[in-house]
């Protein structure tokens, strides 16, 4: 008996500790997804994309200087995310006509985002998009 509660309380204590990790791994950005989830279509953010390559649909808005993408802007935190979010709206960095919202990507921070500039992370690569975690910030 005494067995089967160690083992029980060491399973509790990974499963926790996995999940804290995550958490501290955990990279968030800003979207507009929400047709594409209420229709159960796959939701992608683009890694750093050349100039050549830009589909006609990224706005210039989100081009650095050069033409190029720098990639999905990523952020560690929702609160990070959120105040970006305001500041960019409030700027007119981001339109205002679309439901802007902020989400869980698939991908740890560390090995998935570097530093484009100065407070400025982006995704290394294209990943999905996990869920929406905050709808209003």
């Amino acid at each position: 008996m005494k067995k089967y509660i160690i083992l029980l309380l060491l399973s509790i204590i990974f499963t926790l500790s996995i999940n804290s990790l995550a958490k501290n791994n955990a990279v968030y950005t800003i979207g507009a997804y929400d047709e594409a989830f209420k229709t159960h279509n796959p939701v992608t953010k683009f890694g750093p994309v050349t100039a050549s390559e830009i589909p006609p649909t990224l706005p210039k808005t989100f081009l650095e200087k050069d033409g190029n993408y720098g990639g999905g802007e990523a952020f560690r935190t929702i609160k990070a995310a959120c105040d970006a979010l305001k500041h960019q709206l409030t700027n007119g960095i981001l339109p205002n006509t679309y439901a802007w919202h902020i989400y869980l990507l698939d991908a740890n921070w560390k090995p998935g985002t570097y530093q484009l500039h100065p407070n400025d992370y982006r995704i290394k690569q294209t990943v999905r998009v996990l869920k929406l975690v905050k709808e209003t910030c």
